[in-house]
């Protein structure tokens, strides 16, 4: 069974993402591709794709939060056979 990782690290920096406060619970929702959605995969080694996700909490590579206690990191895997 063919798995991929999607690398989605560029995604994250790219969006503007607001901290959340305290007593937030944390969310995350996948704004692209949209559900449904055929995406072609990449012709790297991986053949990854992008991803573009919201959340109302910092997301930064792993190991880069430091203080910074609304923060993570996601891992996406994707199988193309399911």
């Amino acid at each position: 069974m063919l798995r991929i990782i999607a690398t989605t690290a560029l995604a994250f920096s790219l969006l503007s993402l607001g901290s959340a406060q305290a007593e937030d619970r944390p969310t995350l929702e996948i704004v692209w591709p949209v559900a449904g959605s055929v995406i072609e995969l990449g012709n790297d080694p991986e053949r990854a794709i992008g991803v573009v996700i919201r959340s109302n909490f910092t997301l930064l590579p792993a190991g880069e939060c430091d203080r910074v206690s609304q923060c993570g990191h996601v891992h996406t895997k994707i199988d193309p056979a399911a």
